[in-house]
């Protein structure tokens, strides 16, 4: 959504509810920003707030980003470890076909740019990011669903997912750091 609150179908699951799912999982923020995208698009299609699936999608999304090895379950020396940057965009495709969703549109990874963002979500699409620069996050994938633009002169403000709170963070282009976006796009109710 672009310039309007939050719509209720947005998923905020954060990387504590799945930390324990029968082992321990390291770094999985990257499963853990799919599934958020996922729901989300699952919720809208099918015109629900509420999900029961999110288990089930991390299960399934993680295990194949682990046979893909696309995902590594370690966290050596606070760096290597998690989803790899490089084949996120992989990833979501496969997310994707895992949910039946042949249709959805995963761009090209792109760096993180301001004006092509709020462009994006202004389409309707919600963002993948991967956060590579030095940020309170470190390195971090999230979610993007929107924007809240000032009607007086201001920065926008983007609606995150950002797997470590339940509810929206609003954020500051400038406050992101460096890093990349993967468009998804996303059917609107």
């Amino acid at each position: 959504m672009f310039n309007r609150a939050r719509i209720p179908y947005e998923k905020y699951y954060t990387t504590d509810r799945f930390g324990r799912q029968g082992k321990q999982y390291h770094r999985h923020c990257g499963p853990t920003a799919a599934v958020n995208v996922f729901a989300t698009i699952l919720a809208v299609r099918d015109a629900r707030t509420e999900s029961d699936r999110a288990d089930e999608l991390f299960r399934d999304f993680i295990d194949s980003a682990q046979k893909w090895l696309i995902y590594i379950n370690a966290d050596l020396f606070g760096y290597f470890g998690g989803t790899l940057d490089i084949r996120a965009g992989e990833f979501l495709r496969r997310c994707a076909r895992i949910c039946g969703m042949n249709s959805i549109s995963v761009s090209r990874r792109r760096r993180m740019n301001q004006r092509e963002m709020l462009a994006a979500l202004k389409r309707g699409s919600i963002l993948y990011l991967e956060l590579t620069g030095r940020t309170r996050y470190g390195r971090h994938h999230m979610v993007c669903y929107g924007a809240r633009v000032p009607a007086v002169k201001g920065p926008p403000l983007f609606r995150i997912a950002d797997g470590w709170s339940a509810k929206p963070v609003y954020m500051r282009y400038e406050d992101l750091g460096r890093g990349f976006f993967i468009e998804v796009s996303c059917p609107r109710p």
